[in-house]
């Protein structure tokens, strides 16, 4: 029998059960799950939904409603006034914070998180939209330096962060395993660059704002895929005894090896749901026997959703593979649809995505305040945020001298706003620390709550202010760098392929180079047949 008292203003919970896990007697019904060790408790849900409620049934979901609605009037409001030290990310865990207050204070109910449920129903389709929805041109335009960022940055980025984080083993009364440090070093690593493209429009920053994007997506892939493998590897390696080995050359074989072929194999599978569904919508097309609208629709939602589980079901990365196949989606199969469905499916998949959005950082609001106070860290979370922050400035200078040597040259005002981007971190680095098992998951997840919220109020915050300080701010072309206008870009080449050969078989429309301007004698040619 254990006996938890979370805040002075809560109820005693009483709880009966075996070393793992409790249940709360007094709950009517009694359905809320509590794991715990010697030190806290960790709160779960074991009903089938996203959020639970103790005492009055639907008294949280009226709180989860209500926040919602507000959240979205307040982004409105924000969106209108334009601050310069305010976003709506922040405002948002703000009034998480606020709602896990009053539902403390009122003690009309708790708000319990399940993070297999938001794997399998929340990110989903935050990274399908992400596809569905990205600027294809701005990627594709800078296609070389996107990779080089969100790849070869990520990395160097998580080994940075690991090795500061391997000098914090023994901290606030826990101890980190070496891989458990991994594990930790791979959630930091997960950027979340919102905020600073809620400030930056595609047409006045087209390379900045297609880097950022395209970055973002690649480092939230091969953050999730960093995590689950070490997370495998911890499992391979560890001893029927439950002892997990010491780090050595074997670990890192392991783990990147499984990093590659996960990753590759993602890829496969979504670029194979994207091409079916590309090649069924064109056959029905061209074969005058279209589908409605909504069915248009729905068969678009059955194959992303296959691919994701298809993914998973074979040991690999979901999340990569519905990138995959929402870009393939939008590039090949929208145009093989109705005019009213493609727009209704990019407007439903956009609403759907800010919806789950703006309930994780709620969420991450809510918790932060009701999370178990015994296994905060401030010293750590201090640390994670300045190892981040020379992580990521070594991982810019890093990249951006790999490109000068290809020719793709960043300045110093650009490199500065890409480093600023990196460090926030946000509601995929959230939950990636609920995945977190072992005697130091709650270090772990307090340490992520902290370094989150850090970094979305005053990063996130004041990235409108940074912009403007750097003078990039306008809606001058000229001042925007476009690297792929002035440079060599594998992407010339794949544009050729795909209008010549690929959009004849997947359906799509052309792009047309934008025309160079004319010469001296054609320009005089036209002045006379003018005159």
């Amino acid at each position: 029998t254990v006996s938890w008292r979370p805040f002075p203003w809560v109820a005693d919970v009483r709880l009966v059960g075996n070393d793992n896990f409790g249940f709360d007697e007094s709950a009517n019904p009694p359905t809320v799950l509590l794991r715990y060790t010697r030190r806290h408790a960790v709160m779960a849900s074991v009903l089938p939904s996203l959020f639970m409620v103790v005492g009055k049934g639907d008294g949280g979901y009226a709180y989860l409603l209500a926040a919602l609605g507000i959240s979205l009037l307040v982004g409105h409001w924000l969106e209108v006034v334009k601050p310069k030290f305010v976003q709506d990310s922040g405002m948002t865990i703000l009034i998480g914070v606020a709602v896990g207050l009053g539902t403390g204070v009122g003690g009309s109910g708790v708000l319990m998180f399940n993070e297999r449920l938001f794997f399998e129903w929340l990110l989903p389709p935050i990274i399908f939209t992400a596809g569905f929805a990205c600027k294809r041109k701005h990627i594709f335009s800078n296609m070389t330096v996107i990779l080089m960022f969100g790849i070869i940055g990520t990395i160097i980025n998580f080994l940075i962060i690991a090795v500061f984080l391997m000098g914090y083993s023994d901290v606030c009364g826990y101890s980190l395993h070496p891989l458990e440090t991994l594990s930790l070093a791979a959630i930091l690593s997960a950027t979340d660059s919102v905020a600073v493209l809620g400030v930056l429009s595609p047409d006045t920053y087209p390379g900045l704002f297609g880097i950022l994007s395209g970055e973002g997506i690649i480092n939230d892939a091969i953050a999730i895929v960093l995590f689950r493998s070490i997370g495998t590897t911890i499992k391979e390696l560890t001893t029927v005894g439950g002892v997990i080995p010491s780090l050595d050359s074997k670990s890192f074989y392991v783990l990147f090896t499984a990093v590659f072929w996960v990753g590759l194999w993602s890829v496969l599978i979504g670029l194979v749901s994207g091409i079916s569904s590309a090649i069924l919508l064109k056959m029905l097309k061209t074969k005058n026997a279209r589908m409605e609208p909504k069915r248009e629709l729905a068969l678009l939602i059955i194959i992303a959703y296959l691919a994701n589980y298809t993914a998973e079901a074979t040991g690999n990365s979901g999340i990569v593979s519905l990138f995959v196949c929402g870009v393939i989606m939008s590039h090949y199969a929208l145009h093989s649809m109705h005019k009213g469905s493609s727009h209704s499916a990019l407007k439903t998949f956009e609403t759907i995505s800010y919806l789950c959005e703006t309930f994780l950082l709620l969420t991450l609001g809510y918790y932060t305040v009701n999370y178990d106070r015994s296994a905060w860290c401030y010293e750590l979370i201090a640390a994670s945020v300045m190892i981040i922050m020379v992580s990521r400035a070594v991982t810019v200078c890093a990249v951006s001298l790999i490109l000068l040597v290809l020719r793709f040259p960043i300045d110093a005002k650009h490199a500065v706003m890409l480093w600023w981007a990196g460090l926030i971190r946000g509601s995929l680095a959230f939950a990636l620390s609920f995945s977190s098992s072992g005697k130091a998951a709650p270090l772990i997840i307090s340490t992520t709550f902290g370094v989150v919220v850090i970094t979305m109020l005053i990063f996130g915050g004041f990235s409108s202010w940074v912009l403007s300080s750097l003078e990039m701010e306008g809606t001058d072309h000229d001042t925007e760098q476009d690297w792929s206008s002035h440079h060599w870009s594998p992407a010339n080449y794949f544009q050729h392929i795909d209008d010549s050969y690929i959009k004849r078989f997947l359906g799509g429309s052309k792009r047309y180079p934008t025309p160079k301007p004319p010469d001296e004698a054609t320009r005089l040619l036209d002045t006379d047949s003018e005159v």
